[in-house]
């Protein structure tokens, strides 16, 4: 693993993610959440290309 793991992950805004305890912040999540942002209209994240697009909700929502 690498990277620090105790860090803050930060999403595509430069905000810090609530990361779930299970989850072990490593860099290859920390270059996903760096991508997204959360979505207007439901409590998930969506991809930054999708927000920039006009997305308000991820797929599932």
């Amino acid at each position: 693993m690498t990277g620090n793991n105790t860090a803050p992950v930060l999403d595509g805004n430069g905000d810090p993610v609530a990361v779930p305890p299970e989850i072990v912040p490593d860099d290859t999540f920390r270059t996903f959440m760096a991508g997204r942002v959360p979505a207007k209209k439901c409590p998930h994240y969506i991809s930054k290309q999708e927000a920039e697009a006009g997305f308000k909700k991820c797929e599932r929502c």
